[in-house]
């Protein structure tokens, strides 16, 4: 291949390392005629094959240039000039960066139409997809389970999704995804519609039987209510009869109990004036208790009053008496209070047949 055609511009290699790297100046003017010379051309209508080429070949005499200063004049130099490596080096890197510069430059167009061309064939790709999950949503609908009415309002609702221009070359491939889904929709409303016939039918049968049944239990229920009152009527009249046989039974026993009731108010008024016979005899007998008791009550105060006029005790000795008794008691286990109260009521001969002797 001629490499004249392919450098920018075409006399940059007819040029010796000594053109281009015998001083900074030097490498700057050819530098700057390849940006030139880059930057001159018009840029071209990237939307058609033909632009598109023309920059990749402008970026690629771009990096052709780059690669002949760098490695076809640059490079050899190294070797001829030690002294001078650092100085080259840094010359060829310099070159390398402007020409990676420009070239990312010129070639900046079609870059940006590659990335824009990826987002809409991303965008486009999103949409069909979309459609696919319109698709398998589709597919998911049950005619023997989902109503008609559900799949028809699916497939009311498919009808009415767009193919968007935005799907632009691939609309056709949409269209084609949405008649398919509609396809199954329509299939499926086919199906779900048999199936709510037959059940319909199923249910009208199973009414019809259940009517029948109706009727049969109804008819039952008639004769046994016939039956039922005519055993009611035998029950009523076997009733009359025993209520008959009932009253004349209890009038017979009402007499018998008349005359047992006589019998037992005459015993029970025996029985009262024999009671009251006993407590008159036990009342006077108790009486009669009383009266000695209190004749004995009264001879024992009179006996103590006397025996207290006859011998009056020291008041001293009584007090110790009493502190002794006291202190037996309370060993018997009465409580002190208790034993007080005890000793003053014997004192006082309010206890029968208790006393103190002093």
């Amino acid at each position: 291949m001629n490499t004249d055609s392919q450098t920018l511009p075409a006399r940059l290699t007819n040029l010796t390392a000594a053109d281009v790297y015998s001083n900074p100046e030097a490498l700057e003017d050819i530098l700057t005629e390849i940006e030139q010379a880059a930057r001159s051309i018009a840029p071209p209508d990237i939307t058609t094959k033909a632009g598109r080429e023309a920059v990749s070949s402008l970026a690629y005499k771009v990096a052709r240039s780059k690669t002949f200063l760098d490695e076809k004049l640059g490079k050899p130099l190294v070797a001829d000039w030690k002294a001078k490596a650092k100085a080259v080096d840094a010359l060829r890197k310099l070159a390398r960066d402007r020409l990676d510069a420009l070239k990312a430059e010129v070639r900046q167009p079609l870059t940006d139409y590659e990335q824009a061309e990826a987002d809409r064939q991303a965008q486009i790709i999103g949409l069909l997809e979309a459609w696919h999950g319109q698709q398998r949503a589709t597919q998911q609908l049950d005619p023997a389970i989902d109503p008609c009415r559900v799949i028809s309002a699916e497939i009311t609702r498919i009808e009415a999704l767009p193919i968007v221009p935005e799907l632009e070359e691939r609309q056709s491939e949409a269209q084609q995804i949405k008649d398919a889904t509609l396809y199954q929709l329509h299939q499926k409303l086919e199906r779900a519609k048999q199936v709510e016939a037959e059940r319909a039918r199923i249910a009208e049968e199973e009414e019809a039987k259940r009517q029948a049944e109706r009727e049969a239990h109804e008819r039952q229920i008639a004769e046994q209510a016939a039956a039922a009152a005519k055993q009611e009527a035998e029950e009523q009249a076997r009733q009359a009869l025993e209520r008959e046989r009932q009253q004349a039974e209890q009038k017979a026993n009402a007499q018998i109990e008349a005359l047992q009731r006589q019998e037992r108010e005459a015993e029970t008024a025996r029985w009262e004036a024999d009671r009251y016979e006993r407590r008159a005899a036990e009342a006077k007998a108790q009486a009669e208790r009383d009266a000695e008791a209190a004749q004995r009550k009264r001879q024992r105060l009179a006996t103590k009053a006397e025996r207290a006029d006859n011998a009056l005790p020291d008041r001293e000795e009584q007090a110790r008496i009493h502190r002794e008794v006291l202190a037996d008691l309370c060993d018997f286990g009465i409580h002190e209070a208790t034993a007080r109260a005890l000793i003053t009521a014997i004192a006082r001969g309010g206890i029968s047949h208790l006393t103190i002797t002093y």
